[in-house]
């Protein structure tokens, strides 16, 4: 059931909903957990209170754009940018961009150290049975017993490969990208 739950989460990281946002990085999360928690944060953002403040920010820059005339006394070359309000409100609204994402990555590296202590729990457990393998061998022969335990451990070691990598998990983080804060153009008269 695990498989079909984690088919299932890597169809709805890849639909043509989701693409667009660039979530491509949730294909390899280790745990569903993380996948569930993944596809919530990038669900959560549209219907968020900071992203229904940031369109609402927008709009109204949008409007203070149509009204802004930008090429007055402007010279042929010159390079135009937009004004001191627009970046301002720009950086307003990464300022409800970095609140959302503060409370989403709260979330998810709480859920990345569950997952660390889980793995460091295991990976323990799986170096004191190895440890207990060699003690009983004591330097001996090397029986088929034993190999075929050694085997084991090396199979369950590496069911544990993504211990080496929770750093990396945690770093794939989903979050929302800034608004541009500054845009700026060359100046030209077409004729």
């Amino acid at each position: 059931m695990d498989m079909v739950k984690h088919v299932q989460h890597n169809a709805h990281i890849n639909s043509a909903d989701l693409m667009h946002m660039g979530v491509g990085a949730a294909l390899g999360l280790p745990t569903n957990e993380l996948e569930d928690l993944y596809a919530q944060i990038i669900d959560g953002w549209p219907t968020s209170a900071e992203c229904k403040r940031a369109i609402q920010m927008e709009d109204q820059l949008a409007a203070r754009l149509d009204n802004w005339d930008c090429c007055k006394n402007a010279k042929e070359g010159q390079t135009i940018c937009y004004p001191s309000w627009w970046i301002e409100g720009r950086k307003s609204e990464n300022a409800l961009i970095d609140a959302y994402n503060r409370k989403q990555a709260e979330k998810w590296l709480a859920e990345v150290k569950a997952y660390d202590v889980k793995m460091t729990t295991m990976m323990k457990r799986l170096i004191e049975l190895d440890n207990q393998l060699e003690q009983i061998r004591n330097g001996g022969e090397i029986t088929a017993a034993y190999a075929a335990a050694k085997n084991q451990a090396y199979i369950a070691a590496t069911h544990l490969y993504d211990f080496n990598f929770v750093l990396e998990v945690a770093l794939r983080f989903p979050h929302v990208v800034h608004q541009e804060e500054s845009y700026c153009w060359p100046f030209s008269i077409k004729g």
